[in-house]
């Protein structure tokens, strides 16, 4: 596809004065998990040393009215999809989430990733996707085998609907999706 021999670089202009920042000069950005807080104006990127694998990157929480990016701290390593590489993270509730695993769990879940550390939100149901999430105010809502789950703060899973239902499978044209900020998404309750 072309884009495993390129590197990106985040910039950031303040558009009232015109000051321009570099919270992470010397990283290569995975332009697919730029991910903005629903509550202030921090963002979520996964980045990597130039030359290093993906597998070696770390996510970084971008302050971006100081321009300085601090390293979220996890033991929670990424699921990455290949050809073009991306992985699955956004934010929910003010804490960023992250789609992967820990060392020895026998599959990847959705993790919520806290000062307190890393809550497993999805291990009470059946194996779920990192595409088939939807994040509102109060719950997430997951596609698991068939079926809707409401999931709590605390990973506490309610089944909101089942018989048959599949995950809407969208075409894909090879290009990284735009990060849209969470005023722009339409919130439920």
């Amino acid at each position: 596809y072309g884009l495993a021999v390129r590197r990106a670089r985040l910039a950031m202009i303040d558009l009232r004065t015109g000051r321009k920042m570099s919270p992470c000069p010397d990283c290569d950005v995975l332009t697919g998990s730029l991910a903005w807080a629903p509550d202030r104006d921090d963002l979520l990127a996964f980045v990597r040393k130039d030359g290093a694998p993906w597998t070696e990157g770390r996510l970084l929480r971008i302050d971006t009215d100081r321009g300085a990016a601090a390293p979220v701290r996890t033991d929670v390593a990424p699921a990455f999809e290949w050809r073009p590489e991306r992985i699955f993270a956004g934010w929910w509730r003010g804490d960023p989430i992250l789609f992967g695993r820990r060392v020895g769990d026998p599959r990847d879940d959705w993790f919520r990733l806290s000062d307190g550390g890393a809550l497993r939100l999805t291990g009470n149901l059946p194996a779920v996707s990192g595409e088939n999430i939807v994040v509102g105010d109060q719950w997430l809502l997951a596609s698991a085998q068939g079926s809707i789950w409401r999931i709590g703060p605390a990973g506490d899973a309610t089944r909101m609907a089942s018989d048959g239902i599949r995950p809407f499978e969208p075409h894909y044209d090879n290009v990284p999706p735009l990060p849209k900020r969470p005023a722009d998404l339409m919130p439920f309750d």
